[in-house]
């Protein structure tokens, strides 16, 4: 079974928001797992099972999939 590759304007659609907000927030998708197909000249495409992860983890923690969830460090002398 081929995996499906989505465009811009369909992760938009799944996201509920339009497509500049998607490319405005391009590096914290990515951050959060967002994975780019390489397809060379015919554009961005991303995996959809990483866009489901994506959601799947920001519902199940209440959270906007934009939001990268950085783990802190204590620095302690």
């Amino acid at each position: 079974m081929a995996e499906k590759l989505l465009t811009i304007d369909q992760v938009a659609n799944r996201l509920g928001v339009v497509s500049t907000t998607v490319r405005r927030h391009l590096l914290s998708l990515r951050a959060n797992g967002l994975e780019q197909a390489p397809l060379g000249k015919r554009g961005v495409r991303f995996r959809e099972a990483s866009l489901d992860r994506i959601i799947r983890r920001a519902a199940e923690r209440s959270e906007n999939p934009f939001t990268v969830n950085v783990k802190r460090r204590s620095w302690k002398n």
